[in-house]
This record gives structure tokens, C-alpha cells and sequence, in this order.
């Protein structure tokens, strides 16, 4: 899931190029993000909990899956809740607007 995310985005899209403003949104409707929601997220947790099930890994670990797996979920109910995309054509209207006044009064 998670290799199916990234080819679907790209690699910029992947690590936080958009949310640190490097570059412009590209909206994904296809494989995998029309089958599951967050599929980096759900991919990463599935593998976790793959290590998980391991006697050893489990033993020497007790918590650190299950407590990745809470920040990780935690992450999507946030993204979730606070979706950084909404209204993202207004917020860029206005600053677009904002920058034109600027300009205005500069000149």
C-alpha cells in the first residue's frame, strides 16, 4: 500500500513537500487512495504489526508497535479533523489578492 501511495503521488508529494509549501497539491483519485484512506499510514501500520507478531521482536519491545500504531492513527484522525486542503482555492485567492495590494502600494 504504502509503495502504491507513493508511486500515485511522487516522491516530493510523499514527504511533506506540500505541507512545507515546496510545491502545489496534486489530488489523488486512484489506486490506492479510492480503495483505502490514508494508505501510507494503513501500509506502515500493517507492517508494524507484521514485526508485531513476532515472539522476539514483541518480548524485547512490548510497546513500541502498539505505540506507533496509536501515533499513527492519531495522525489520521488529525488529518482528518483538520483538513489542511479545505478551502485551499480561497486561501489562495486571497493571498493572491493580498499580494496585489502590496504591489499596489508599493508602486
Amino acid at each position: 500500500l504504502s509503495t502504491s501511495a507513493v508511486m500515485a503521488l511522487g516522491i516530493d508529494q510523499t514527504y511533506f513537500g506540500v505541507e512545507l509549501g515546496v510545491m502545489e497539491p496534486n489530488f489523488v483519485s486512484g489506486f490506492p487512495y479510492n480503495v483505502v484512506p490514508h494508505p501510507m499510514i494503513v501500509g506502515s501500520m500493517i507492517g508494524l504489526l507484521g514485526l508485531h507478531k513476532m515472539d522476539t521482536f514483541r518480548t524485547a519491545l512490548p510497546y513500541l508497535v502498539p505505540m506507533h500504531c496509536f501515533m499513527y492513527f492519531t495522525h489520521m484522525v488529525q488529518e482528518q479533523a483538520q483538513d489542511i486542503y479545505r478551502n485551499a482555492e480561497e486561501r489562495k485567492a486571497n493571498s493572491v489578492k493580498r499580494s496585489n495590494r502590496e504591489k499596489a502600494k508599493a508602486a
